[in-house]
């Protein structure tokens, strides 16, 4: 395949909510992804919510090093990047020369939505630090954050939260069993076993 931009035979990956472009927003026509999570156009955040990204991300001509999402241009981590995706190194990376880069493209995690006093539109965006030092970004889409229902913490009478712990306790030795319950009685004042 000497000659050819790998870039090009690769097919054009399927984003939701924003149409790519190749040359436009800083986007790297070269940091190929597929989000398979369902990200929806409108989230309502109340005091906070989570976002779960997930799908496969590779450049098609250096390793990525370090993955992270990015919400309006914060950075937030990743739980996992590099997990190995077989069918994206046979699929869509197949015409690339170094497939390596494709089949440890796995990756998912969790967006922090902070709370929001009125509705806007947020984008997200997946960034790559790449062999080599270069960076790569490439938009995913774009979400509309709503305020939401703001509800109260769950109380009981006095107004301290009360504390469900579920517990297993098949057979377990006594004194264990003992100083376990003593421990939540000590750090948790209202609470009930489960």
């Amino acid at each position: 395949m000497a000659g050819m931009n790998p870039s090009a035979a690769l097919p054009r990956p399927l984003f939701r909510f924003v149409s790519m472009s190749a040359t436009g927003g800083g986007d790297d026509p070269e940091l190929q992804l597929r989000i398979e999570s369902d990200l929806p156009r409108e989230i309502a955040v109340g005091r906070g919510n989570l976002l779960l990204l997930h799908g496969w991300c590779f450049h098609a001509r250096r390793p990525i090093r370090h993955l992270e999402v990015m919400l309006d241009g914060d950075a937030q981590p990743l739980l996992a990047h590099g997990s190995p995706r077989p069918d994206v190194a046979r699929g869509p990376a197949a015409s690339i020369d170094d497939q390596a880069t494709a089949y440890r493209s796995g990756f998912w995690g969790l967006v922090a939505l902070r709370e929001v006093v009125e509705p806007r539109d947020a984008e997200i965006r997946l960034a790559a630090r790449l062999a080599g030092g270069e960076s790569a970004s490439r938009q995913v889409g774009e979400v509309r954050l709503v305020p939401g229902e703001r509800r109260a913490w769950a109380g009981v009478e006095g107004g301290d939260p009360q504390v469900s712990i579920c517990m297993a306790t098949f057979n377990p030795p006594p004194e264990l069993f003992e100083r376990q319950i003593e421990s939540i009685r000590a750090s948790a004042p209202r609470w009930a076993a489960a």
